[in-house]
């Protein structure tokens, strides 16, 4: 398939109502929302009738319409963004300190740097961002580590 073709077919459909949701179901939901916050630890809330969580370009492109929705949020952990082969050199430590300063879209940090010798490998999530994540994190990686340590895989 060649890049017009696969423009053509492959698209996005986002259909939001602005149908208010019933206070029974809205009712019901949020008891969900609350049994599921005592049991995981979670902070999932339900907001109705509200749009302010999303940005102005946000409101316009992406979620035209939105108006009920979950906010959900977990316990904030550290994550787990590289691994090496055996005991990391000090320029592979620098350089994913480095990443991790990276001003990564949405403020997430998913990206999995590994290494072995001389040989660095970065992994990005799929998603609207990864591209720009990518360059952001490799840019970082480059400037901690220094580029006459590695090389990309």
């Amino acid at each position: 398939m060649d890049m017009k073709k696969a423009m053509q077919e492959r698209h996005t459909v986002r259909r939001y109502t602005d149908k208010p949701i019933s206070r029974e179901a809205a009712e019901q939901l949020a008891r969900l929302a609350e049994g599921l916050n005592m049991e995981h630890g979670t902070a999932i809330e339900l907001r109705t009738g509200d749009s302010r969580a999303f940005g102005a370009l946000t409101r316009l492109v992406l979620a035209k319409g939105v108006h009920n929705y979950f906010l959900m949020a977990g316990e904030e952990r550290p994550g787990q963004v590289s691994a090496y082969e055996g005991d990391a050199p000090e320029w592979f430590k620098e350089g994913v300190k480095a990443a991790l300063l990276a001003p990564t879209a949405l403020n997430r940090q998913g990206f999995m740097l590994t290494g072995s010798g001389r040989r660095v490998e970065l992994r990005c999530e799929n998603g609207i961002f990864s591209g720009v994540d990518a360059g952001l994190v490799k840019y970082h990686f480059e400037l901690g580590a220094g580029t006459e340590n590695f090389e990309w895989v």
